[in-house]
Formats: C-alpha cells, sequence, structure tokens
C-alpha cells in the first residue's frame, strides 16, 4: 500500500502535465466561415467529452491563428498547411491531425483574356488578407508560375465581402 501511495505521489505532477487545461482558445477564421464551424465541433467536443470549457475565437485566418498559439493566446489553432511554411513555426507547433483538403480555385471571368497565370500580370487578383492562409497559398501559387505579388495588383479584401457584392476587376 505504502509503495502505491508514493506512486500515485510521484506520477500525479506528470499526469496533471499532460491533462487538457481548464480553458482551451481555438483560433478558427472568420465568423460565418467553414473554420469557424469546425472549431466550434471541436469546442463542443472537448467541452462534453472533457473537463475543459473550449471557447472559439473568431480570427482572420490561418496566419493569425499561428501567432496566437505561438503568443499562447490559443491552445489551438486551425491553418491551412501553407502557413506552416516557415521553420520558426514549423519548430515551435506540433500538428495534431490535417482535418481535409482544401482546394484552391482560381477564377476568371468568362470574357476574361486570362488564358493562364501568366495572364495575371498587372491584373488585380484577389488573395485575402495578409492574416490568412489563402494569402501564403496564393504566395506560392504564384511563386509556382515565376510571378510575385509585385507582377500583380493585390488584393486583399476579405473572402466574405465576395458575398456582399465585391468582385476584383
Amino acid at each position: 500500500l505504502m509503495i502505491a501511495v508514493w506512486m500515485a505521489i510521484i506520477a500525479a505532477p506528470i499526469i496533471n502535465q499532460y491533462r487538457m487545461p481548464r480553458s482551451v482558445r481555438i483560433a478558427a477564421g472568420l465568423t460565418g466561415g467553414d473554420y469557424e464551424l469546425v472549431g466550434k465541433y471541436i469546442a463542443k467536443v472537448l467541452t462534453e467529452n472533457g473537463d475543459s470549457n473550449a471557447v472559439v475565437l473568431a480570427t482572420q485566418g490561418s496566419n493569425e491563428n499561428i501567432q496566437l498559439l505561438m503568443r499562447s493566446q490559443a491552445q489551438i489553432a486551425l491553418v491551412q498547411a501553407d502557413a506552416l511554411r516557415s521553420d520558426v513555426v514549423r519548430d515551435r507547433v506540433n500538428v495534431l491531425a490535417p482535418l481535409y483538403y482544401e482546394v484552391v480555385h482560381i477564377v476568371v471571368h468568362e470574357d476574361s483574356e486570362i488564358m493562364d497565370m501568366q495572364g495575371m500580370k498587372g491584373r488585380k487578383v484577389l488573395v485575402g488578407p495578409d492574416s490568412a492562409g489563402s494569402h501564403s497559398i496564393a504566395q506560392s501559387i504564384l511563386t509556382s508560375a515565376d510571378l510575385t505579388f509585385e507582377d500583380i495588383e493585390v488584393d486583399t479584401t476579405e473572402w466574405h465581402e465576395l458575398l456582399n457584392g465585391h468582385v476584383a476587376d
């Protein structure tokens, strides 16, 4: 019995070290967006099945989520894979699980003269806010086509503005 008591005393700090915190902040995404819905589902599961009170934080996207995680202002962050491209970030965070693959759509008006990526030179291109993972992905896609943000007119309008009628010219 004495051995069991001593083992419990020794093990308690180790076990508590790996317990879920009482309060968990989940950096999700734009209000009404897919990441917010995923964040709410994770929060519900953590709250209902654990000892944690999980709260979803509305953010501007993946890059902001990583910053919140690295500053310990969030314990979980939903991010697009390209937002983890920095060695500094990769060395300081752990990927829990890929949730799903995201498709990138490059869309132009049917009457557009743009027929390939090079056709976007000098044109306004909606890439999303600096704080969004889509911004990072846009840089990667442009780089693969031998283009940079300097080659296009960058539009950092938030995605939800598209629902309000904003369209890049």
